[in-house]
């Protein structure tokens, strides 16, 4: 059987649409993990500063690959600094094709995703494009995919002043995630902070416009990497308060949600970051694979 077929019947729970929002089902409400006293952090981990590429793409832009291709390879050259998330958006990419030929009728979009791409406006500035920890370069936080290297090579000098942990765990009995983070403060920090926790899927098979490739210029078979699937704490996260951090201060943070029905387990992860509320500049980014259970 053609994979397209077997993809576009995984579609069937997908959204109920309002213009380009998605309502999501359900399945994907999170709620508070429960066993967070038991989950052991190392307090002797030595924090690394990362760096997160907010990839906003779809699969009708032509553009795109060639920009999942740079995150990919900025990703590769520093892989202990650099994560990625690819959020499907807008409703001239990214919207399902219903128009006869099979190809294009998968919905990757999600509400986080285009809540994200509503509020900073990606999209309207047109696909590809990205942000790297929310930070303005040159007077804009929207990057061109040629200016993704400079901005993450500007950020790589800076010392972490957060150590973030982050655990996940799939249990088959409930078909859930459960995530537990620990925010620890390295120095003195005054303001609000919010924690965002978000699931991503690896490889996902499925279409592809692709505009360096002859015609159609389109790929059945593209390998899908770092796509958002859902949230946590919502598309803003968790405010951990609006006050002065002291240094070593820590806050843990227990979240679950229902696995979607098409995700699959082996090729999950969790993103979580930390950002000030006033500027909304990311802080501190870590990335962690599922450990399946049961």
């Amino acid at each position: 059987m053609n994979i397209r077929f077997l993809l576009f019947g995984f579609t069937i729970f997908a959204l109920i649409e309002t213009g380009c929002n998605k309502i999501e089902p359900p399945f994907k409400e999170t709620s508070t993990a429960t066993g967070l006293d038991t989950v052991k952090f190392d307090d002797n981990a030595v924090a690394t500063q990362k760096i997160l590429i907010e990839d906003f793409t779809g699969h009708t832009c032509g553009n795109c690959p060639a920009a999942a291709k740079i995150a990919m390879e900025i990703h590769e050259a520093y892989p202990e600094k650099v994560v990625v998330m690819a959020l499907h958006v807008s409703q001239q990419f990214a919207e399902p094709l219903n128009d006869g030929t099979g190809e294009f009728t998968y919905d990757f979009r999600t509400t986080a995703g285009n809540e994200i791409d509503q509020y900073f406006g990606a999209s309207n500035a047109g696909l590809p494009r990205g942000m790297v920890n929310r930070k303005a370069f040159n007077a804009t936080k929207i990057l061109d995919r040629n200016d993704w290297e400079s901005a993450v090579s500007g950020l790589l000098s800076v010392q972490p002043s957060i150590d973030l942990q982050v655990k996940a765990y799939y249990t088959t009995a409930s078909d859930s995630i459960s995530t537990y983070v620990q925010t620890k403060f390295i120095t003195e920090l005054t303001g609000e902070y919010k924690l965002g926790v978000f699931v991503i899927e690896d490889s996902i098979i499925n279409w592809q416009k692709d505009y360096s490739l002859p015609p159609p210029k389109t790929v059945e078979f593209y390998v899908h990497q770092h796509v958002l699937r859902g949230s946590f704490a919502g598309t803003y996260g968790e405010s951990l308060g609006s006050k002065t951090f002291a240094a070593n201060e820590k806050i843990k943070k227990g979240y679950q949600l229902i696995r979607g029905s098409d995700w699959v387990k082996k090729n999950l992860k969790v993103i979580a970051y930390i950002y000030k509320a006033d500027t909304e500049e990311i802080v501190q980014t870590q990335e962690t694979d599922l450990i399946i259970k049961n």
